[in-house]
């Protein structure tokens, strides 16, 4: 990597090496680089060096001639065509670099002043000078007179791409004008790439990504621009001091936005004073007495002033722009010159195909007016059955109007028939309509207050038939703001972005990264979707929407710690923890663990959602990348990682961590062992010692025992002896010779000696 004032530094199996004039380049300003053969050429502002890649410790050596010490030999670009390397400076020309046993020398080939960039490409010589591009062939370009086969006007080109069909394109910066941007070469002209609306058009350097189809940037004001070369979505902000679209509509190819402030579109803005002093001219006595005569009109007062004017919604008719305000309905050309006015005060009305316009009473019925006139309407009281009241959002289908009440559900309107409600055996909840939508197919889709969608088929009974139900839990947002289909993809847009639905697969894009940001309104032409939003408005186009690709999903460990303490420090790797599986202490059981997703085009649209057990339920993370752990028990873990892409409308899941936490020494086996043993030890000393106990304990209770018959046969005197002895001879005369026998043991027995 070159520096501007720092040189060169070379970063290999993560070690740092510098080289700096020290080291033998000329000048520590680096401009440009590039490889020649085993070689590195290092072009400063004062010449070009020249390293080689190979040796261990290479010394960087100076390109003869390169190096003056003057204004304007700064290198602006190298090239190598057929083995032999070029170099162009910013007001010294083109060099051919030689090579001889002495060293490199620079040999002028071409005398040109203020080139910017080189590059070869398919046969051709690039050369961007300040104002024009000279383009030479490249079999020519080597010799010294050889002309340019074309001078094409352009802005100055800084670096050039080519994407993967081989298409030329630049990044471009004025200087001095601003007419920058993304470039792109074709034979006959140098044009800016006019589909990205981007705030910036200095750009210095460029890259095309072939792995992901998009353009890199780098910007000298506004960071880094990615950005795919299909570009599916188109940012527009408004107008300085806008906000808020209001509504979109489509008039002879020119776009219309309706905001707080007024309406603006490519040819100019008509704000509330315009609004306000066309009402005021149009209205007069006569269109008074005309309001007194109309029935059920929604309250109108016509000296609101400018400041307080409200933009409600904007329609498009074949020839004119319908803007309902509440001073009033206004009709415009499409050069956004006032054609008419109409003091009606509505929030829910449009044009209908045969002419005319039906419109909702908020509080009141609905109102047919044929011509733009309210002596001309017919009106539908709200105290008929059949009309719908708390209108919320009307559609049409051909010659049929659809209406969707709060209260009352769908109702179908035609000239002849008037309005009809449709009976319908769905849900209460479907009958709390916020938005209606009538699709070609003789279908409906229905949002309801609480977030739900209905897809339901109008029957030949006037009723309605379930289709299929969309539950607010599987949709972005709160509230239905649109409903529509194209091909055979559905639309749901809510205040959060919209829903792309095709068959099962579910996609959501947002337009933009400001989770702040909102969408109100939504407007369809053909293929593109136009969603307005606080400060901008944005255009999808749903054809390239529909060939987008998955993107590969690589997940990186980012940070592994254990109470704010970084574990493994020594496994990472371009900031990325090692894939292999860690072992931890029985201690470091309360983790967190940070990821993230790498390279991935549109990681606002990733969610996730955890698990450490295949068996586990997944744990939703939404878009926090950072998973915290707690008291974790000892044992092996893989922690799962499912990863839903809104934009694409898939899923996937990785493991991306394998670590296991050591037990406590207490559950350890040596020590149960040890335990176990020392238990049994412990008790077979114990039992031995009281079995000595007891033996001991029985020799001391039999001496004590021969020493009180020991004392008792001391004690006995010639008494005792003659008593027995007389006794014995009584049982001996009386012929008891058993009784006698007895008693001759027991005094025996006495008499025993221990």
């Amino acid at each position: 990597m070159g520096s501007y004032g720092n040189g060169l530094m070379r970063i290999q199996d993560e070690e740092q090496q510098f080289f700096r004039t020290a080291e033998g380049l000329v000048d520590d300003f680096v401009t440009e680089l590039a490889i020649w053969e085993d070689k590195l050429l290092i072009g400063t502002q004062n010449g070009v060096s020249i390293l080689p890649l190979q040796q261990e410790n290479p010394r960087a050596v100076a390109v003869n001639g390169s190096v003056i010490h003057r204004d304007g030999a700064n290198v602006s670009g190298f090239l190598i065509q057929d083995g032999q390397a070029y170099f162009s400076t910013y007001s010294r020309g083109v060099f051919r670099i030689d090579k001889s046993p002495e060293g490199y020398t620079a040999v002028p080939l071409h005398n040109m002043h203020r080139i910017y960039s080189l590059f070869s490409h398919q046969g051709h010589i690039y050369v961007a000078t300040e104002e024009e591009l000279l383009v030479y062939d490249a079999a020519n370009f080597i010799e010294a007179d050889a002309q340019p086969k074309a001078r094409l006007a352009a802005p100055i080109l800084w670096q050039f791409f080519a994407d993967q069909s081989g298409e030329l394109y630049a990044a471009s910066w004025g200087i001095h004008q601003n007419n920058g941007g993304l470039m792109r070469i074709t034979p006959d002209a140098v044009e800016r790439v006019e589909r990205y609306d981007w705030p910036s058009r200095n750009f210095k350097t460029g890259q095309y990504d072939p792995r992901h189809g998009r353009f890199i940037l780098g910007s000298l004001t506004d960071g880094l621009y990615i950005v795919p070369e299909k570009s599916f979505l188109r940012t527009f902000p408004l107008q300085a001091g806008g906000r808020r679209v209001k509504g979109l509509a489509l008039l002879n190819d020119s776009l219309y936005t309706l905001q707080d402030q007024g309406l603006q579109w490519s040819e100019g803005f008509l704000d509330a004073r315009q609004f306000k002093a066309f009402q005021r001219s149009a209205y007069s006595e006569a269109l008074q007495q005309e309001i007194m005569r109309t029935p059920s009109l929604f309250a109108l007062d016509a000296n609101t002033p400018a400041e307080e004017v409200v933009f409600y919604r904007i329609e498009a008719t074949a020839e004119h722009l319908l803007i309902a305000t509440n001073i009033g309905l206004f009709q415009l050309g499409p050069d956004g010159k006032f054609a008419s006015y109409l003091p009606l005060h509505t929030y829910h009305f449009a044009a209908l195909p045969a002419g005319g316009i039906l419109e909702a009473n908020p509080y009141g019925g609905i109102r047919y007016l044929p011509d733009f006139r309210l002596s001309t309407s017919r009106y539908y009281p709200e105290e008929e059955p059949e009309t719908p009241t708390f209108i919320t959002d009307i559609s049409q289908r051909g010659g049929t109007t659809y209406l969707a009440s709060i209260f009352s559900g769908v109702f179908r309107y035609t000239l002849d028939e008037g309005p009809t409600p449709l009976r319908s055996k769905l849900p209460e909840v479907a009958l709390r309509l916020k938005r209606i939508r009538a699709l070609p197919n003789g279908q409906l889709l229905l949002g309801t207050e609480s977030g739900e969608v209905f897809w339901v088929a109008e029957t030949g009974t006037d009723s309605l038939q379930l289709l299929q139900h969309f539950p607010a839990t599987q949709l972005q947002g709160n509230g239905i703001q649109y409903l529509d289909a194209y091909e055979d993809l559905l639309l749901i847009g809510t205040e959060k972005g919209l829903h792309v639905i095709e068959g099962e697969r579910q996609r959501f894009i947002s337009g933009t990264s400001d989770k702040t940001e909102s969408f109100y309104p939504y407007f369809r032409s053909e293929h593109r979707v136009y969603m307005g939003g606080d400060a901008s408005f944005f255009e999808l186009d749903l054809k390239n929407f529909k060939e987008q690709k998955n993107s590969p999903l690589r997940i990186s460990i980012t940070a592994f710690t254990h109470e704010q303490e970084d574990l493994f420090p020594e496994a990472y790797s371009w900031f990325a923890l090692a894939d292999q599986e860690y072992a931890l202490a029985s201690g470091q059981n309360n983790l967190s663990i940070s990821f993230t997703a790498i390279d991935h085009p549109h990681p606002q649209y990733l969610r996730y959602s955890y698990r450490l057990d295949g068996a586990e339920a997944w744990k939703p993370l939404g878009e926090r990348q950072t998973i915290n752990l707690s008291n974790l028990q000892s044992g092996q873990y893989n922690l799962e990682l499912l990863t839903i892409d809104l934009l694409s409308g898939t899923e996937e899941t990785l493991t991306v961590l394998r670590f296991s936490i050591a037990s406590p020494f207490y559950q350890r086996w040596w020590f149960i062992l040890g335990l176990v043993l020392t238990f049994s030890g412990i008790t077979a000393f114990i039992y031995q010692k009281r079995a000595e106990i007891l033996k001991n304990r029985t020799k001391l209770e039999r001496e004590v025992l021969i020493h009180r018959l020991d004392a008792l046969k001391n004690q006995m005197n010639p008494h005792f002896t003659f008593n027995v002895l007389n006794t014995l001879l009584y049982f001996i005369i009386g012929g008891k010779k058993q009784e006698a026998a007895d008693m001759l043991g027991n005094f025996a027995a006495c008499c025993e000696p221990p």
